[in-house]
């Protein structure tokens, strides 16, 4: 029966705590029947809900989509060991104990990747940057900054090109901005990237970009329309 199920995809949101048994329920079910997970958004609040997030990474780490921003206790064991690969098309967090430690030893098979408020260092964005240079899948990535970034320190030990202005894509479903005071890198593959800290609020690294004299690198993919709209928050508590 699970054969009639394969070209299936499947999308759900969870946003109340209440709705978690359903939502182990459907993952559990789309699993036995081997339907693809498209999008997944889980944001849970008021309660923590260690189990649930850690269920959540475990059974999401290859949805097309995984928006997850989980309530968890203070004993929840956030270490990275704990986390399996992830390969998600796109992933977003809002998780306060959420590092870049994370991406660099858990998430570099994700192609795009939003973080707001995650923890992070000088150190970390270079080691980063330094694995992402030897081989990720890694198209974007953006992060609300919490600390003064120091390029010198970001980019130790790595081959950068400055260039005063860049125009950059952030992500699938945004236009190309202007940023200034970027640094081009480039992959062992030979894949070109930017990155930049905009303004000291957000660090962004892009495989497609524009430089001023109109080279432009990487290829603009468009977002599929299909999957549930990310922003669509009116009914935020209307459950799974």
């Amino acid at each position: 029966m699970s054969g009639l199920f394969k070209n299936l995809t499947i999308s759900m949101q969870l946003y109340l705590f209440g709705c978690s048994d359903s939502f182990v329920e459907l993952i559990s079910l789309a699993k036995n029947l081997n339907l693809k997970l498209g999008n997944i958004r889980l944001d849970p609040y008021l309660y923590a809900a260690d189990d649930l997030c850690k269920f959540a990474f475990e059974e999401c780490k290859n949805a097309k989509k995984f928006h997850i921003g989980c309530v968890t206790s203070e004993f929840f064991n956030s270490d990275f060991e704990q986390f399996p690969q992830l390969s998600n098309q796109k992933f977003w967090t809002e998780l306060p104990w959420f590092s870049m430690k994370h991406v660099s030893q858990r998430f570099m098979n994700c192609k795009e990747i939003h973080l707001e408020g995650p923890i992070l260092s000088n150190l970390e964005l270079n080691e980063f940057l330094k694995k992402w240079i030897e081989g990720s899948a890694i198209q974007y990535l953006t992060t609300d900054l919490n600390i003064d970034i120091d390029m010198k320190q970001v980019l130790d030990g790595i081959t950068a090109v400055e260039l005063p202005a860049v125009f950059i894509k952030c992500g699938t479903g945004f236009e190309k901005e202007e940023f200034n005071q970027c640094f081009v890198i480039q992959q062992s593959n030979g894949t070109n990237g930017v990155i930049c800290a905009d303004e000291g609020t957000c660090f962004i690294l892009s495989t497609v970009f524009e430089i001023e004299n109109g080279e432009k690198f990487g290829e603009e993919e468009t977002d599929d329309p299909v999957e549930i709209d990310d922003d669509s928050s009116e009914d935020r508590r209307s459950g799974v």
